[in-house]
């Protein structure tokens, strides 16, 4: 029972540690897309947007399930 507890307690720290570098990833391509939104190509500026947008909406949920 107590291997069981130790298992599981690493698979938290794991998991953890995982959902944090991700957000770290994600932060950093964020600030490669704030380059580019210096663009003057309005295709590329619309591309950023969006991409910007979905790595804000995954940040916030990674963010929210550490929480939990």
């Amino acid at each position: 029972m107590k291997d069981m507890k130790e298992l599981e307690n690493l698979i938290y720290k794991i998991d953890r540690f995982i959902t944090e570098s991700r957000i770290e990833r994600y932060k950093e391509a964020l600030q490669f897309l704030r380059i580019l939104d210096n663009d003057s190509d309005r295709e590329v500026k619309a591309e950023v947007i969006k991409l910007e947008s979905l790595l804000l909406k995954k940040i916030e949920e990674l963010e929210e399930l550490l929480k939990e």
